[in-house]
């Protein structure tokens, strides 16, 4: 059964327009102070195309207003490519002839500290969907290890319950991410074949599961080009209002990945 979109995600009331919208609603939306869903969608709209420099200024001047000019590096490091699910758009994909590796404990010291011997201090530990090889104590080992080289420890890897998730931040894990790739549901259920992942569900909730556990920050993003890119980019939009509104002191990263020719 394909899992029915809820409520406070629902970006139907807004669609239009971004198929409806002139030039006058884009200035309007442009000048809001507090601009919300409708003033997104507006300048999701190819009436906005033509305010592109004036949303790079106002973008501009919020993140010096915010972060200043300062720039943010992480190294990312895979511990393992090993996966229990069929995504139709991944080449780790468990259908897809690959070669499988993943990290004992004596190469991801070693390549801890040789990250770290660049002077990075953040650094971002990935795998595929969770396996017996690769499951919740081997990433909690690794982030402790991590833990113990840089400030910053963050994971990207298979979606877990609050529990696991307080047991990642008592480890010294910061924050997560975790890509829904698409909001779409029809769509979701079409490329996500089989395995743990094709719980559109259990996927959406898991950044809240990861704040409520005690993570400090939690990355989102949708895979640009599996559905519908406008609705995909309003309800990447209206899920991190909603954490915004139930972890206000959270932090919420947004990635806009895309699929390529």
């Amino acid at each position: 059964m394909t899992a029915a979109i809820p409520s406070w995600l629902d970006p139907s009331p807004w669609t239009h327009l971004i198929t409806n919208a002139d030039d006058a609603m884009v200035r309007q939306a442009l000048l809001a102070d507090e601009p919300g869903t409708r003033e997104f969608a507006v300048l999701l709209s190819s009436a906005a195309a033509g305010h592109l420099e004036a949303m790079a200024r106002r973008a501009q001047a919020l993140t010096r207003r915010h972060f200043g000019r300062a720039i943010s590096l992480y190294a990312p490091l895979y511990l393992s490519n090993h996966c229990s699910s069929g995504c139709a758009y991944c080449g780790f994909a468990s259908d897809r002839e690959t070669t499988r590796r993943i990290l004992a404990p004596s190469e991801l010291e070693a390549e801890l500290a040789a990250l770290k011997g660049l002077g990075l201090e953040e650094i971002l530990l990935l795998t595929g969907e969770r396996t017996s090889l690769a499951d919740y104590e081997y990433v909690r080992d690794c982030v402790a290890r991590a833990a113990s080289w840089f400030h910053q420890v963050a994971v990207e890897v298979f979606p877990m319950s609050e529990q696991e998730y307080c047991g990642l931040a008592a480890a010294g894990c910061t924050a997560i991410t975790l890509y829904q790739e698409t909001y779409n549901p029809e769509r979701y259920q079409l490329l996500h074949r089989w395995g743990p992942k094709r719980d559109f569900a259990a996927r959406l909730d898991a950044p809240a599961r990861a704040l409520a556990g005690g993570i400090r920050v939690a990355g989102l993003g949708v895979l640009l080009g599996l559905s519908d890119p406008l609705p995909d980019m309003l309800c990447l939009y209206r899920h991190a209002g909603y954490l915004r509104r139930r972890f206000w002191k959270a932090g919420i990263a947004l990635s806009f990945p895309r699929v390529r020719p």
